[in-house]
């Protein structure tokens, strides 16, 4: 969430809903093509900013650098080896298409417990055979570098 690319997200009403940037990447049905068009905002790494269009680059450059549609690669070395019930998918923009990694990833609720469960592995020690404990430590402790202001009443923010 730092790539430095500009977004405006949905805020301040309905009509500015529609209008946002949020609203245009859900809909489009070519996310290359809109991310190509992303302007800069602010210099790479140097801010932190709440914003879809970074798994949507993320996604994108993972099937570019491991030569694999994203579906693909999340089964052989996400699903499978945690030892998945059911076959996970990704929403895509169009047939062929774009995964939308910031929204669109439909899975079981009984394989997103095997998530929780890598978890507690790493938590007590256990072997996790997917990503290493201290990978999913850096997921449950706050980025200090993270400037978005606390949300709600739990005063809580995006990481």
């Amino acid at each position: 969430m730092n790539s430095g690319l500009a977004f405006k997200r949905k805020g301040g009403g309905m009509l500015s809903d529609l209008f946002s940037d949020e609203a245009l990447y859900y809909y489009t049905d070519n996310s290359k093509r809109q991310l190509l068009t992303s302007k800069v905002s602010f210099r790479p790494g140097t801010q932190w900013q709440y914003k879809n269009i970074d798994p949507l680059l993320l996604g994108w450059l993972l099937e570019a650098a491991t030569h694999q549609r994203l579906a693909l690669y999340t089964q052989t070395k996400l699903w499978q080896p945690m030892g998945a019930a059911y076959p996970a998918s990704w929403g895509v923009d169009h047939a062929g298409g774009l995964a939308n990694t910031a929204s669109s990833f439909q899975t079981t609720p009984l394989d997103l417990a095997r998530i929780g469960r890598l978890f507690l592995l790493a938590e007590h020690g256990g072997k996790t055979p997917v990503v290493s404990a201290n990978w999913l430590s850096q997921l449950t402790h706050l980025d200090q570098t993270n400037n978005s202001p606390p949300k709600g009443w739990t005063q809580t923010r995006h990481q």
